[in-house]
């Protein structure tokens, strides 16, 4: 017996053709046909081989059987360890063979890869503002990054910027929407995976919205600044903190400070603290032993209505650069008998859409911005010449058309750098060499959701 495409009309063989079947034509309110759903499987970095295809369709509630690495995806210095519903490991896991039932739409797979343990020379922690937590990464021998085990741990509200202490043993995170604002503080592990300080594993600043933070250089204070001061929120904050021998924060005081505090930056030798603002303004402050900072100079550029988003010193102190998101520029700065701030140029740089990050490579060479706002040559490559003077190089395109770059730093090596880009929630890596950013294979690895800032550390 036949059944046709109205599933209650029947042509059986020798009977006669019943007419005027509900369900058939136009008007009818018979039974369709189910809707049924795929599974598709991702390489999610693989450097080579294929992934496998499942033809099957399935009907709700159906079973679908997972399929094993059958076509031979491999990627260089890792591991095939099973899929995942989530490129970042964050999804239900799946092994070769699992089995679960089908839902009630398409299903992706995504490769999961495990590091191979001589292959890690770092670690890499990136805060994600939408998903409340940090993603875990070690740093490969190519400087690829693979997601650690568990790839995410959790943080406070809106995590906005991360900073591992000099010794590699601590990592602090600033949770810009936690009501006070709190930094998050993990151990390292020996095998770089975070965990939360016990008994706190969170550390008030006293004021509301922290965002960018600094370590100095003797890795006894953290400073963080608070966009909202509690005795005058017309103003901002900076919160210190010191740094115990368990890596534990104690808040030391509060200092209040002018309108929208945006970045800062530490001296290499620990003597000089810089902090820049949404209106354009720098200040340079002395810092003591004792951790204690005293103002001791400002400029103020683009008269005033300058949104500077960041700073970055060269490794010998001399020269500043900030980041100004309104003007789309990058101020460059020196030092008058090294030690009052000054203008190396009136004229500042131009840049890319949106710029929001800015590094200098452990050498002094060359300098970096990120361009939130430019898609595909979302970095803005500098010389640093003589004098701190930096000059354009050509602009660096991103992998796969992605979206712009929200953050961007050089590892302490020197050999790669890394970027954030909030449109696509993914990081971005770069082989470094003469400055020139060749991207790395993957190009880029899944975070979490809005990627806001990384830190990385080499063993």
């Amino acid at each position: 017996m036949r059944v046709s495409r109205c599933s209650n009309l029947v042509l059986a063989v020798g009977l006669p053709l019943i007419f005027g079947v509900a369900g058939c034509g136009g008007g009818g309110s018979g039974t369709t046909t189910p809707t049924t759903y795929t599974v598709a499987y991702q390489g999610n970095g693989n450097t080579s081989g294929s992934v496998p295809v499942d033809a099957r369709e399935y009907a709700p509630g159906h079973t679908v059987n997972v399929l094993g690495n059958i076509s031979g995806l491999v990627r260089t210095y890792c591991t095939f360890s099973g899929w995942n519903t989530q490129a970042n490991g964050s999804g239900a896991a799946y092994a070769s063979g699992a089995a679960f039932t089908m839902g009630s739409a398409d299903v992706v797979l995504y490769a999961q890869w495990t590091a191979n343990p001589g292959s890690v020379i770092g670690y890499a922690y990136v805060a994600n503002r939408g998903t409340a937590c940090l993603s875990q990464f070690y740093v490969l021998q190519d400087g690829t990054l693979a997601a650690m085990n568990p790839p995410m741990v959790a943080t406070g509200s809106d995590p906005m910027h991360v900073t591992v202490h000099p010794s590699g043993s601590y990592v602090y995170v600033a949770n810009h929407g936690d009501d006070p604002g709190g930094v998050s503080q993990y151990t390292v592990g020996a095998d770089g995976t975070l965990t939360a300080m016990s008994p706190t594993d969170k550390v008030p600043t006293g004021d509301s919205l922290p965002g960018a933070m600094v370590i100095s250089p003797n890795g006894k204070y953290l400073y963080v600044a608070n966009a909202l001061s509690a005795d005058n929120p017309a103003l901002s904050s900076i919160t210190e903190f010191s740094i115990g021998s368990t890596g534990a924060l104690t808040v030391v005081r509060t200092i209040s400070y002018g309108f929208n505090l945006t970045g800062m930056a530490f001296a290499p030798n620990g003597d000089s603290f810089f902090v820049c603002t949404f209106y354009g303004e720098v200040d340079q402050y002395s810092a003591y032993a004792s951790g204690q900072i005293a103002f001791q100079d400002s400029i103020t550029v683009g008269n005033g209505a300058g949104n500077l988003q960041a700073l970055a010193l060269t490794p010998d102190g001399e020269y500043l650069y900030a980041v100004d998101l309104a003007g789309q520029v990058v101020w460059q700065f020196g030092f008058d008998n090294f030690s009052d701030l000054n203008l190396l140029s009136t004229v500042a740089l131009p840049v890319g859409a949106k710029p929001t990050g800015i590094t200098v490579d452990p050498a002094g060479d060359y300098c970096y911005v990120a361009n939130s706002g430019t898609p595909n040559t979302a970095i803005s490559r500098f010389t640093i010449g003589s004098g701190g003077a930096l000059t354009a190089a050509s602009t660096v395109s991103r992998p796969n058309a992605l979206g712009g770059a929200n953050w961007v730093t050089v590892d302490p090596t020197g050999k790669f750098l890394y970027s954030a880009n909030t449109d696509d929630n993914v990081v971005c890596g770069y082989h470094v060499a003469g400055g020139a950013l060749t991207a790395l294979n993957p190009a880029s690895v899944a975070g979490g959701y809005d990627p806001e800032s990384i830190a990385v550390w080499m063993k």
